[in-house]
Parts: C-alpha cells; structure tokens; sequence
C-alpha cells in the first residue's frame, strides 16, 4: 500500500515519466477515483475528469474481466489509443494504478514495458515503506535514515576516542 513516506520517491518517478515519455499526464490512483500522485498538470477541473473516466473504465474492464470460473481475476493493464495519443493503466498493487497519457509513440510496446517497469519501482517502494512501518509498530521505535549532513555513523566521534576505545579492547 501507497503511505506517506512514499511521497517523495513515487512524485519523483512521476515527473521522471513525464518527462521520458513527453507524456501529457500521468498520475497514481486508488480504485476509488482518488488521485494520491500526479505529474505537473495546471487544470485540476480536468484532472478530476480524467481520474474519474480513469476510475469507470477500470470498473469496467474488471467486470469485463471477471468470469464465473475466476470472480477474483484482476486486471493488470490496460491499453487505449485515441487519435492522437495512447493511454496506459498498469497496476501498481490491488488498490493502485498508474495512469498515463502520452504522444503516440515509435515503439509502443517499449513505451509500455517503460511504464510497466516504473510500475513495478512503485510496488517495491510501497512494499519497503509497508515493511518499515510494521517493523516501527512491533518495535515502538521511529526508523529514520541518518541525516543527510552526516557523512557517517561517527561523524561526532574524536580520533581521540577511537584510540581509546581500540586501546581498551587491546587490553
């Protein structure tokens, strides 16, 4: 599941697709319709458009999917192209997709793996952050990395100490 402290790696590969695929826009939605994540896009009314016609197409396509043998068979991807551009939903784990509209591109199937491989980053990052934050439940202890202007874990150790502590453990 997408949290909180995904933000900041999930927003960077958005702009990073974006930018790769010349894309119109892109962002990560819930199946609800919320969108959690998006590329630079100024006209938010049509944002909302866009996740909702997002969200009925992959209801949709779910129904369509969902056969009587296999209720529980969930659709991982969707391709549509319109005239001018081509549209790809890859999903990201149960409850989120990536959305994406893009110029026709020269190698479709190319452009698709690209946002199939992004997908999959996003999975690895949601299943970390998900990890992290059981392991800070079970341990009642905040795991953070160090902070960025430390260049190492004895950063604020002497040389002075060092000696003394190689010292002591020669003794």
């Amino acid at each position: 599941m997408l949290t909180f402290n995904s933000q900041p790696s999930i927003n960077g590969l958005i702009q990073r697709i974006a930018f790769e695929l010349d894309a119109h826009i892109v962002f990560v939605i819930k199946e609800d319709g919320q969108i959690l994540y998006h590329s630079d896009f100024s006209n938010k009314d049509e944002l909302a458009k866009i996740a909702a016609l997002a969200t009925a197409l992959l209801s949709a396509a779910s129904s369509m999917g969902a056969t009587e043998e296999d209720p529980n068979n969930s659709i991982l991807r969707i391709s549509c192209e319109t005239a001018t551009n081509d549209i790809y939903f890859c999903s990201i784990d149960q409850n989120h997709w990536l959305f994406s509209i893009y110029p026709h591109p020269q190698n479709p199937g190319k452009t698709r793996m690209i946002l199939r491989n992004y997908a999959g980053l996003m999975t690895k990052i949601s299943k970390s952050d998900s990890q992290t934050q059981e392991i800070e439940q079970k341990s009642r202890v905040k795991m953070s990395p160090l902070a960025q202007n430390d260049r190492s874990l004895f950063a604020n150790i002497t040389d002075d100490e060092i000696d003394k502590l190689f010292d002591e453990a020669q003794s």
